[in-house]
């Protein structure tokens, strides 16, 4: 269960690097100038500490099978903020002739993705050991989280999508979704104290980052950027409270 924790501690590190990649690049595709410098030099340090931080998360994998993947997907990740900053100076570049940077970040994006996709993948054939067995509510509400996490993949593989609004599938699906939503929340308030605003947490930002993926799937293209973005920051939210709830139930489990 120890392995576990620190494996989704590092997929929500990296997941949070990659939310400011981002930010970063929603920031060069739509400013320019003193603005575009402005906005990247703030993010430019968060970036950097962000990298750091799943390097840390790098050295909490001690498990040796789940390290032949991780360390890859952070040696990957951990080029981003030098190639956001090369993409940067290419674009304030006055004569702007070369686009080297901006396709060496394409690549390393493209790298990161299928490094976490397999990371995540890996882990559907683990057996968990050293848990202790779960009381109704807890075992309530990692049942309806289960149910969210399947209807999130769901809708993630429909898109994208596009413009049109709610049809008849979507308005069925928002509308389960909202239910099972309500159904975790109602669960959460039954986890013991020691975990309960993890449990909160988890919900909370799950709901949000459902809603935004429903609404991305009739959005048209001015709000896809916004959406997508609010879509990745509350799934960020999420992967840290579900990584906090199983670093807690690992301690639990191993009477600390």
């Amino acid at each position: 269960m120890a392995d576990y924790a620190a494996a989704l501690a590092l997929d929500a590190r990296v997941a949070r690097l990659s939310l400011l990649a981002s930010e970063y690049r929603a920031a060069l595709a739509s400013s320019n100038g003193a603005a575009l410098r402005r906005r990247t030099a703030e993010l430019d340090a968060r970036l950097e500490a962000a990298a750091s931080l799943a390097e840390q998360g790098l050295e909490a994998v001690t498990d040796p099978r789940d390290r032949v993947l991780a360390a890859p997907l952070v040696a990957a990740a951990r080029r981003w903020p030098a190639l956001l900053r090369q993409a940067r100076a290419e674009r304030l570049a006055p004569a702007r002739r070369s686009d080297a940077a901006a396709r060496a970040l394409g690549a390393a994006e493209a790298e990161v993705a299928r490094a976490l996709d397999a990371y995540r993948r890996s882990r559907n054939g683990w057996v968990l050991v050293g848990g202790l067995p779960e009381d109704p509510g807890p075992a309530a509400f990692l049942s309806s989280r289960r149910v969210l996490e399947q209807a999130e993949a769901r809708l993630g593989r429909r898109l994208p999508a596009g413009p049109g609004g709610d049809g008849p599938d979507l308005r069925g699906a928002r509308q389960a979704i909202e239910s099972n939503l309500e159904r975790a929340r109602t669960a959460a308030e039954e986890v013991e104290p020691a975990r309960r605003p993890v449990a909160r947490a988890w919900a909370e930002a799950q709901g949000r980052a459902l809603r935004a993926l429903l609404d991305l799937a009739s959005a048209g293209e001015p709000d896809r950027l916004r959406l997508s973005l609010a879509y990745q920051a509350a799934k960020v939210e999420a992967l840290e409270a579900g990584a906090e709830w199983a670093r807690i139930t690992a301690d639990r489990g191993s009477g600390r």
